[in-house]
């Protein structure tokens, strides 16, 4: 099994030209966000099954993959198949920020002004820093501040 990351592999795979004796790929599988169909992403994959494996191509479809917004990671993992390989892009989704609620807001500040004190934002990608970061902006807020 080989396995590529997203990051700096990207740019260093787009310029590879594939491997001398590189296996053909028998499959393309993406694991879809959730909402989605693997299908759904087959106009981004660049490496196609049929092809030898080509770490230009790979890295291509992960910067693809990337652009649509929808992972926090991509990984192209490579596994034996008769004949050669099946190529999987594992991923790991972006969550995105739905609703904030402030349960039992101290007095005299308003639920709304605590609401925009966090900074969370609806539809900005959700990361625990940035929650850990609005707790931590409401606990040391002074009493009496909205």
């Amino acid at each position: 099994m080989v396995m590529a990351t997203a990051g700096p592999w990207i740019a260093a795979a787009q310029t590879a030209p594939p491997r001398p004796s590189a296996p053909v790929v028998r499959a393309v599988t993406v694991q879809p966000a959730p909402g989605r169909s693997a299908a759904s992403y087959a106009p981004l994959i660049e490496q196609k099954a049929g092809q030898p494996l080509n770490g230009a191509l790979v890295g291509r479809t992960i910067a693809r993959l990337f652009a649509t917004g929808e992972f926090a990671d991509i990984r192209a993992v490579e596994y034996p198949a008769p004949g050669g390989v099946r190529l999987v892009f594992q991923t790991q989704p972006n969550y995105f920020i739905g609703a904030v609620r402030v349960t039992n807001p101290p007095k005299p500040a308003t639920y709304s002004e605590l609401v925009e004190a966090t900074g969370l934002t609806l539809g900005h990608i959700f990361t625990a820093p940035a929650v850990r970061e609005a707790v931590e902006t409401l606990a040391h807020r002074p009493r009496g501040q909205g």
